[in-house]
């Protein structure tokens, strides 16, 4: 049969149409090599794409108890708290020497973390917690809710402001944005029946 070769002239009529194999049997072996490639690029690339979900979503904050707080009132559950330092730590954030205290906060269902975080060292560098809803960069969590104006209500006792008002898109959602505390942006949605 031989082996694939790469014409130098004008392409041959072959099983792929005009191409670049002389006959049909390099044709033939230009196919297995290409199903061959095929079957080895798709296990290269489901081995990258491993990625089993989002596990949270890290917000920094000055009151570590205030925000806790506030979070809780909202329905998170605090699933632990931890300080974290040492050199592990600066090799995988870029910040060596940090001292960080940290609250993990879950969602009801399981599936959702906010990470809150308060640094000790290095002090925090920038503040972005009163950045209108169109700067760049990460800017809100979305919270799905049972009841939203009772969860309003709720909020507001503990400082929570609405950005906006309460609106109904389509007949799908009643939406709004709140600040919490430190003016950190949240969104409410609650899906209508």
């Amino acid at each position: 049969m031989g082996t694939p070769r790469l014409s130098t002239n004008t392409p041959a009529k072959g099983l792929f149409g005009s191409g670049i194999w002389r006959t049909r049997a390099d044709s033939a072996s230009a196919l297995l090599l290409s199903v061959r490639y095929c079957i080895h690029a798709r296990i290269l690339y489901s081995r990258r794409m491993a990625l089993k979900r989002m596990d949270n979503v890290g917000i920094v904050v000055d009151d570590l108890e205030l925000t806790i707080d506030f979070f809780q009132e909202l329905g998170l559950e605090l699933e632990g708290r931890a300080t974290i330092e040492g050199e592990w730590a600066g090799r995988v954030t870029g910040l060596a020497g940090q001292r960080v205290e940290i609250a993990m906060m879950r969602t009801p269902d399981g599936h959702s973390r906010l990470e809150l975080s308060r640094f000790l060292t290095p002090p925090v560098v920038a503040d972005h917690r009163n950045a209108p809803v169109n700067a760049l960069g990460y800017l809100r969590v979305m919270f799905a809710v049972d009841d939203i104006d009772e969860t309003l209500g709720r909020l507001r006792k503990r400082g929570a402001q609405l950005v906006g008002e309460v609106v109904r898109y389509q007949d799908s959602y009643l939406l709004c944005y709140i600040r919490g505390p430190e003016g950190l942006l949240i969104g409410l949605a609650q899906e209508l029946d």
